[in-house]
């Protein structure tokens, strides 16, 4: 019985220390130190980590780089501290008086922080082809100083075609920014050979990567991409309809008018029953562009309804459309000549299409 107790004894023992020293160097993998944090390329799955240090050559130019716009930044009087409680304050720093002074500092270094983006795009790409890896999983900085994660993307944009089998090879790797900017690059490069792996990415389980994905498919006016792209139409978690709506205008196929129009209908209807056309404003602007674009003369009635909309607020937001301009923009697409102004509102049809034989407006 002794000897049991002993051998149980030591099993435990050695199971603890197993344990701890899993803890150990778990710790010391996923823990990396303030200095180094910005640089690490960390995997989805947190399972393991690499650096931007496995290549030398990058590590020099975003260290370099990194360095020369906190230079900048500094000169400017602007510390890190400060940077991160604005960002922070984001996207409404205007009103609060004691930040003013600083957006207005930082903006002003925009034009050299550009320079430094420009060089940065210059010298990554004549690395080639070679650096594409690491490109596409290397952690973009938290403050977004040096805008690493439009500059890497970029740069794999500008090594181009000899690129692509790596980023479709990509579109499959465990990190999750690695597949979203493998498929914005691919997206943006153009070449067709992505089409169908960008198709089956649609499937992806993350969902920001699904949007991505999405969003390059529109960039190749592909008709094999409408039925997989219309098949996110119900799932608005994932991407929503308007943005689904604009990627669909892109590609231009007459299937996805059906489900554009039944939206901008069902938005209409009920702003015309509680009187609340602001609610949905930026959606029923996304849906009369994308059907104008494709020249759905069915969508002329709602465009029509919308061109008398009561004018928005004049403190409204950039982001949102004004529902009469958005209407007039679209009638415009299909011949008619529309007059009226942005903020005042009173848009009005001062002429519209010659009509076809079937009663429709003939397009231009």
């Amino acid at each position: 019985m002794n000897k049991k107790i002993q051998l149980s004894l030591l099993v435990l023992i050695l199971i603890v220390g197993i344990a701890l020293l899993s803890v150990r160097i778990y710790s010391n993998n996923e823990a990396p130190g303030e200095d180094t944090r910005l640089r690490l390329i960390l995997r989805s799955d947190k399972q393991s980590i690499s650096h931007v240090d496995d290549d030398p050559r990058i590590k020099e130019i975003v260290d370099h780089s990194c360095a020369m716009v906190k230079k900048v930044l500094n000169d400017a009087g602007l510390s890190e501290n400060e940077l991160r409680e604005l960002f922070r304050n984001m996207p409404q720093p205007g009103p609060q008086e004691r930040s003013r002074g600083k957006w207005e500092a930082f903006e002003k270094t925009k034009p050299a922080r550009m320079e430094i983006r420009k060089a940065m795009i210059e010298q990554l790409t004549a690395l080639g082809t070679d650096a594409v890896p690491i490109l596409l999983s290397a952690q973009n900085d938290t403050l977004n100083l040096t805008g690493l994660q439009d500059v890497f993307i970029e740069a794999i944009v500008q090594i181009g075609k000899p690129d692509v089998p790596e980023l479709i090879k990509s579109l499959s790797a465990p990190e999750v920014i690695a597949r979203s900017r493998a498929a914005t690059a691919l997206g943006r490069i153009g070449d067709v050979r992505a089409v169908e792996p960008l198709i089956q990415s649609l499937s992806d389980a993350d969902k920001t990567v699904v949007g991505t994905v999405a969003r390059a498919l529109g960039n190749f006016k592909d008709a094999r991409a409408v039925e997989p792209l219309l098949m996110l139409w119900d799932k608005p978690e994932i991407i929503d309809r308007p943005t689904l709506s604009g990627i669909l205008a892109d590609i231009g196929d007459k299937r996805a008018v059906e489900p554009i129009r039944r939206a901008l209908e069902n938005a209409v209807l009920e702003a015309q029953k509680t009187g609340n056309w602001n609610t949905e404003s930026w959606a029923m602007g996304v849906y009369a562009f994308a059907l104008g674009r494709l020249q759905d003369q069915a969508a002329i009635p709602l465009l029509k309804i919308m061109l008398a909309a009561p004018p928005e607020p004049t403190k409204v937001s950039n982001l949102m459309y004004n529902i009469a301009e958005s209407a007039a923009d679209a009638l415009r697409s299909f011949g008619f000549i529309v007059e009226g102004d942005r903020i005042k509102g009173g848009f009005r049809i001062v002429k519209e299409p010659a009509m076809n034989e079937q009663g429709k407006p003939e397009n231009r």
